[in-house]
């Protein structure tokens, strides 16, 4: 088995991983755990902080999913090929999808923190 090969696999766990974190966000079968999800303090004051942050997130888990995608698919492309354009596909798919999870917390937690902040308001 090639390097490319192993790449391909692993970046086919990574879009199992991603579709099934985002398949859990978008219909609330997620419970509010630090091992799984997304991370971030906010996320977890609540069920309704977790399954809103994580629902905001969703748009990006999928644009990460696309991303992972396509790492997999340029990784297995370079089995075959005989040149770079894979191996650069790879690398932007990967930042890709590094990007897009990044700034999918950001707004997971931006979105908590917003229902955390109404949750308060309605205390007083």
């Amino acid at each position: 088995m090639t390097a490319w090969q192993v790449l391909g696999l692993i970046a086919l766990l990574g879009v199992v991983i991603l579709t099934t974190l985002s398949y859990g966000a978008a219909t609330h079968q997620l419970r509010r755990d630090t091992r799984i999800g997304l991370p971030g303090k906010a996320l977890l004051t609540s069920n309704k902080a977790w399954n809103d942050g994580h629902r905001a997130a969703l748009p990006w888990l999928i644009v990460a999913d696309g991303a992972m995608f396509v790492v997999m698919i340029a990784a297995m492309i370079a089995v075959e090929a005989n040149s770079a354009l894979p191996a650069v596909a790879v690398v932007l798919g990967g930042l890709a999808t590094v990007a897009a999870l990044v700034r999918g917390t950001q707004v997971a937690n931006g979105s908590a923190d917003r229902v955390r902040r109404r949750s308060k308001r309605q205390l007083r």
